[in-house]
């Protein structure tokens, strides 16, 4: 059996599961928004520039 790495040691000193690191497409695919999130700020942006008047008339000055 090969000699633990240091970070293998630290792990195992603190009971935690040491993963290897993501390829480059694996930590590119994090950084998109989950399927429908974008939808929801989009029209959340939409709904909040159309009525922004009627939710806190002293932040909208048009």
């Amino acid at each position: 059996m090969p000699d633990k790495t240091n970070i293998e040691k630290v792990a195992e000193l603190l009971k935690v599961e040491f993963l290897p690191p993501l390829d480059p497409g694996d930590a590119q695919s994090l950084h998109k928004a989950l399927p429908g999130y974008q939808a929801i700020a989009d029209d959340t942006a939409r709904l909040a520039k159309k009525h922004g008047k009627t939710l806190n008339p002293g932040a909208y000055q048009t």
